[in-house]
């Protein structure tokens, strides 16, 4: 006789595995995969471009800042802290 265990691996991480964290001023959209800390630059409905933030040793914070002194930001969710979150709001 035999069992059979799955093996279901539980996330713990609260976020949701997908973040929108903006738009740029060129249209392009970027979304942050939590699971595995990567952002996915999408253009015209592609991905443009992905970026494995553990593998170049960043965070998402430093893509973020990336992305505004490249492109700037046309609008954007997901912020480095609150105080930029409520800076924004009250910018609009």
């Amino acid at each position: 006789m035999s069992t059979t265990q799955s093996h279901t691996e539980e996330r713990t991480d609260p976020r949701d595995d997908y973040i929108h964290i903006g738009i740029d001023q060129e249209g392009g959209a970027h979304c942050y995969r939590t699971r595995d800390e990567r952002v996915f630059w999408i253009e015209n409905g592609d991905v443009a471009q992905e970026f494995p933030l553990c593998e170049l040793n960043r965070t998402v914070n430093d893509y973020i800042d990336h992305v505004d002194d490249r492109r700037g930001w046309a609008s954007q969710e997901l912020y480095k802290t609150m105080a930029d979150s409520l800076a924004d709001s009250f910018e609009e």
